[in-house]
């Protein structure tokens, strides 16, 4: 009643919440979103206690808020139902502004989709969606957008897609070349094309994979690396003009053709021209002969490839066709079909899709150049030579009458000897056989003229001049050939047999009933083809004589031989045999003094082998001239002597041969004479001897003949030793030789035995014997020390001795020393120079000096009693 605010009182929207009071009312905010969308009915209680209650209700209808939807495609803003041009494969971004019409905020969290597809993004204050054309079908595609928000006026928005195929591009490329639409290309039979298509999506310039690719009619094209390809061989195409079309497709890309033209023109050729392996150019004129064959070859190539045309139709216009060989063709051509002079020849080839190609050439057909040739009995005569014959001769003239190129007979030739005959073709030569009794005496001048159709004739003219016959002699000796002033040698009393021919020297053949006369001697009897007669040495002078031969015959040359016939006398030969051995080849002999020697010589006629009689056959030299006795029986000569007459040394003999009527014959005989060989030995046989101090030590020494066996007596024999020397004694005459050592002292000591039996005996070394004498042990070794030095000392002085001295004869030693000094340059004392004689007088001396001193040895052993003794 006093309408005053009722302060604190309850105040609440039933369903919702209480107010608040603020300056004497009480409020409350309601969000409409609390309500439903459409009529909401709301009651608001007041209380407060002490206070009567007041209630209210209204009506709240709640409606939707308005909103608006922008739409921009590519930021493309976009009217409802419009159409979106755009092509296959594309990416279209959709933005789409969903806001409340009246504040113009975004409404977020809304719900935007294309229906049927997907929905929006929500992006800030936006939504996005893109959407792939590829997903679409070609045409129209209509997109419905739906946009809501629960309290927000509901959005539909359609866009209509019209999607078209992708624009596309395609070039062309023929052999890497850029062609364009219609463009013509030029192109031979048999060339490969290369065709590359590029087909690209002409805004990204991107290959299209996958795509169809034709060449309408022919194939499709391979996509390699980002291309199409096709290798187009223009064989398959027509001469002329080929129109040829390529077609690309593929789904959702534009198709696109390209045209172009194909000229096939025939390729171009060349030719050449061959004539036996000459090139011939057009129009030449080749030279030639009649009766040839020609070798015709033709080249028909492609130019660009140079290959050969297989195939092809080569003509020679007129005449034939070529035949193919390899990669050339052949034609042989024989001038026997062309008329004489000059002939215009075309030849022409063909082949389909080829030129064609011509040349033309002439072929001079000339008389074939020949040549002749004359032979008179197979001896060939030139031009105006002059055959020397005889009478009564058939000489056989043959002709050559020949093709000079090819060196053919010509066949069916007439050759006339002229004024005489025809001759007569016989193989590849012609024949005339003319008697020289039918020429006069003298010169007589021939002509041979021969011809043949196409060829040269030819003529050649010869002269004969008609004489006696000719003749030879041969002689024969003792059926061998002799010459003119030949000398021949016969021994004494040797039949010689005569034997001469009397030949005609053009026929070969003997002439029958000739006088053959030996001037001085007689006429040769005729048997059969010879004439013969036999003399005897003994008929002619020894030494050198001249024997003359005449044959003579009428109508044949007379002719003479002269020979000479020298007569020595009867060759002889000797063989010798020493003791039984031949040495004729190498007359040699050694023998040992004190053998018998038996020199047998056979002294033999040469020619029969058959030994001399009562010949004197003589054996010379050393002093010795004795002859040589013959035996009848062995048909030999023979000497036997001892060798003890000769000396020591080589001797030289010449044994002289000769007889009556027989050559004498030597031969030079050398015989060394050898000493008698020995050696030296102990009775023992011990070269080395062991014994006791100062014990005495025995030498038994025995001298043995090697050569005839038996021991050597009355010899020389010594020895030395560190101590001495002395002589070793034979007293019981026994080949034993003795001397005694008494009382060696301790040592060793090496004893040289030395011996001489005279000069018939070789004692050329020493004999050594090593004694050792042994002390028993004891403390002081000087003594024996000091005796084994001198002994060694011995040894050496008495080796050295006997190099230097006793080792050769005092005349080798001389030759040793003059050597020396030669080999030296020193100057030497003249020297003489003895005779054989004076050698053999000088050695007869030493030899008797030699037996002096050895009587004198012996008388002073026989003397002593038993051997001596020396210390």
């Amino acid at each position: 009643n006093t309408s005053l605010h009722v302060s604190g009182a309850s105040v609440d929207l039933l369903g919702f919440g209480s107010m608040d009071e603020s300056l004497n009312q009480y409020n409350f905010t309601l969000n409409t979103n609390d309500l439903v969308q459409g009529v909401n009915v709301l009651t608001i209680l007041a209380q407060k206690d002490n206070y009567q209650y007041q209630t209210i209700q209204l009506l709240v209808n709640v409606q939707v808020r308005t909103t608006y939807l922008k739409v921009f495609v590519e930021s493309v803003e976009r009217n409802n139902s419009d159409t979106i041009n755009t092509q296959f494969g594309e990416q279209l971004n959709i933005t789409i502004f969903y806001r409340d019409n009246v504040t113009n905020a975004h409404l977020a969290g809304a719900i935007v989709n294309i229906v049927g597809i997907g929905g929006f993004s929500e992006i800030g204050t936006q939504f996005n969606y893109t959407i792939n054309t590829d997903n679409f079908e070609n045409g129209l595609n209509i997109l419905t957008i739906f946009a809501q928000l629960n309290g927000f006026q509901d959005q539909t928005f359609q866009i209509i897609l019209d999607i078209y195929d992708r624009e596309t591009e395609l070039l062309l490329f023929i052999n890497s070349i850029q062609r364009y639409d219609s463009e013509t290309i030029n192109s031979q039979y048999y060339e490969s094309l290369n065709i590359t298509i590029l087909y690209r999506d002409n805004i990204t310039k991107q290959h299209i994979y996958s795509s169809i690719v034709s060449l309408l009619g022919l194939g499709a094209l391979d996509e390699l690396l980002n291309q199409y390809n096709y290798t187009l061989i223009t064989n398959d195409l027509n001469q002329g003009i080929n129109v040829l079309t390529i077609l690309c497709t593929k789904d959702n890309y534009q198709s696109q053709t390209i045209q172009f033209v194909i000229n096939i023109q025939e390729r171009v050729t060349y030719i050449r021209l061959f004539i036996e392996g000459l090139e011939i150019f057009d129009s030449d004129t080749y030279l030639s002969q009649f009766d040839e064959s020609l070798n015709i070859t033709i080249l028909y190539r492609d130019s660009t490839t140079d290959a050969h045309l297989t195939g092809a139709n080569v003509d020679l216009l007129g005449v034939g066709n070529f035949f193919e060989s390899g990669t050339q063709f052949n034609f042989s051509l024989n001038t026997n079909n062309l008329a004489e002079g000059i002939n215009a020849l075309t030849i022409i080839s063909i082949k389909d899709n080829y030129q064609s190609r011509t040349v033309q050439f002439f072929i001079d057909v000339q008389e074939r150049a020949t040549y002749l040739r004359l032979f008179v009995e197979e001896d060939e005569n030139f031009d105006l030579d002059t055959i020397d014959t005889q009478f009564d001769e058939s000489l056989n003239i043959t002709i050559l009458y020949r093709d000079s190129i090819r060196d053919t007979h010509l066949t069916g030739a007439k050759v006339d000897l002229l004024g005489i005959g025809n001759f007569t073709e016989f193989g590849s030569q012609f024949n005339y056989t003319i008697n020289t009794n039918t020429l006069v005496s003298g010169v007589n001048i021939l002509t041979v003229f021969a011809q043949f159709e196409g060829y040269k004739p030819k003529r050649i003219q010869f002269f004969i001049n008609v004489e006696e016959r000719n003749t030879r002699l041969s002689l024969y000796v003792n059926s061998l050939p002799k010459s003119q002033g030949e000398s021949i040698k016969f021994e004494a009393n040797e039949l010689i047999n005569i034997t001469v021919y009397y030949i005609d020297d053009l026929t070969n053949n003997s002439l029958n009933l000739a006088n053959i006369e030996l001037l001085g001697f007689g006429i040769l009897n005729q048997t059969g083809m010879y004439y013969n007669i036999t003399i005897n040495s003994n008929d002619l002078e020894k030494g050198v004589n001249v024997l003359t031969l005449f044959a003579q015959l009428p109508n044949y040359q007379a002719m003479s031989v002269q020979f000479i016939i020298d007569v020595i006398d009867r060759a002889t030969q000797l063989q010798l045999l020493l003791n039984g051995d031949d040495v004729t080849s190498d007359p040699v002999f050694e023998i040992t003094i004190g053998n018998l020697l038996n020199v047998t010589v056979k002294y033999l006629d040469n020619q029969t082998g058959i030994g001399i009689p009562s010949a004197l056959l003589q054996f010379i030299g050393e002093d010795l001239d004795q002859n040589l006795t013959e035996s009848l029986l062995l048909n030999q000569y023979s000497l036997i002597f001892n060798s003890s007459i000769l000396l020591i040394g080589v001797k030289l003999f010449t044994i002289v041969a000769s007889a009556p009527n027989y050559q004498i014959n030597t031969i030079d005989l050398r015989i060394k004479v050898n000493r008698v060989s020995t050696s030296i030995n102990t009775v023992s046989g011990l070269i080395f001897v062991d014994i006791n101090p100062n014990e005495n030590f025995l030498i038994q020494i025995v001298l043995n003949n090697t050569d005839f066996g038996g021991t050597i007596k009355n010899a020389t024999v010594t020895y030395r030793w560190g101590n001495g020397q002395g002589i070793l004694s034979d007293s019981n005459n026994d080949g034993i030789y003795e001397a005694t050592l008494n009382n060696v002292p301790t040592g060793s000591y090496l004893i040289s035995i030395n011996a001489y039996a005279g000069e018939n005996y070789d004692f050329r070394d020493d004999f050594e014997i090593v004694l050792n004498v042994i002390a028993p042990p004891g403390p002081d070794i000087t003594i024996i020390i000091i005796s084994l030095a001198a002994g060694v000392v011995g040894v050496t002085v008495a080796f050295v001795l006997y190099q230097k001295r006793f080792k050769y004869p005092a005349e080798v030693r001389m030759m040793r020393k003059i050597r020396k000094k030669i080999g030296k340059g020193k100057k030497l004392k003249p020297l003489t120079v003895d005779t054989r004689s004076n050698i053999i007088t000088s050695e007869i001396e030493r030899s008797k000096e030699i037996l002096r001193i050895q009587k004198e040895i012996e008388d002073k052993i026989n003397k002593s009693t038993g051997g001596d003794s020396l210390e």
